[in-house]
């Protein structure tokens, strides 16, 4: 496995290579859905638990995550397999 061909010379340098991977790692991790809806998760439970209860109701999401994410994958790539004569 290869490392990074990238060198940098002086502490300046150095310090500009690990936030640029800083910044890489945190957009990767912004535009993953399924990162953003467990943050999502995450905040509603802090405000149900410190304001209203009713924020709570965010977790029914769950069932439709547990139950139909796999199925809709599943259901889109039968429909696109299917060939028209």
């Amino acid at each position: 496995m290869q490392t990074s061909k990238i060198k940098a010379k002086g502490a300046l340098g150095k310090l500009v290579i690990t936030l640029f991977k800083i910044i890489f790692v945190l957009v990767n991790l912004v535009f993953n859905i399924d990162v953003i809806y467990y943050i999502a998760y995450a905040i509603f439970a802090f405000i149900g638990v410190y304001k209203h209860p009713f924020a709570f109701a965010f977790h029914l999401t769950e069932i439709i995550v547990r139950v139909c994410y796999g199925r809709v994958d599943f259901c889109l790539d039968t429909i696109s397999d299917i060939e028209i004569c």
